[in-house]
């Protein structure tokens, strides 16, 4: 492997790790290059070697979080249970990382390009369930509905400070989970027999 690529690496990693420090304190838009270099241990033409400016690099960040949440979700087989805690001990692992898009602190389109794909997975595992090529307009509205909840519930959890323990929150969603399921089948919505994320 060539030094050089473990080395651009390292600076990224320091340049974005330093970002997401300085966003717990402060808006993207008061955050300048020096104190940003300064904060990575790195020189600002070191910076400007990796990204074209803030905004660049806040992007990227952003971009490597929802990956990051993607890799996280791509084991659909596991059940609520698992699922969920597995979600909630990344988000108490990382707070500064995932405060950009359960908080409001960061891109609004990043936030929208996260739920976005936790919808499509939903749909995707749900047809798949029930035999269908094609989402029906209540299933979507479940997975809206679902995904925005799950949003909600684990940024207000950040903002809180974590007050509740992780098994909890985790119990929580999975709860809301299963009763979402009971409330859209009652409604005849389509999801019948009951859906989910995977195996029960």
């Amino acid at each position: 492997m060539n030094p050089d690529d473990r080395r651009s690496r390292r600076t990224r990693a320091a340049l974005q790790e330093a970002l997401v420090r300085l966003l717990a304190e402060k808006p993207l838009e008061a955050v300048t290059v020096r104190e940003l270099a300064e904060a990575a241990d790195v020189h600002r033409a070191t910076f400007y070697s990796h990204y074209q400016d803030i905004y660049d690099l806040h992007a990227q960040v952003q971009s490597a979080l929802v990956a990051q949440i993607e890799e996280l979700v791509s084991g659909w087989e596991l059940s609520y249970g698992e699922f969920y805690a597995r979600l909630v001990r990344a988000v108490r692992e990382r707070p500064d990382l995932f405060r950009l898009v359960l908080t409001g602190s960061g891109s609004p389109a990043t936030s929208s390009e996260l739920a976005a794909y936790l919808e499509r997975r939903y749909l995707e595992v749900w047809c798949m369930e029930v035999g269908r090529e094609r989402p029906t307009q209540a299933m979507a509205l479940a997975a809206a509905f679902q995904v925005t909840g799950l949003l909600a519930v684990l940024g207000r959890w950040v903002e809180g400070g974590f007050t509740e323990p992780e098994e909890g929150i985790s119990r929580l969603l999975a709860g809301l989970e299963e009763a979402t399921d009971r409330v859209v089948e009652e409604r005849g919505a389509a999801l019948e027999p009951a859906t989910g994320l995977g195996r029960r």
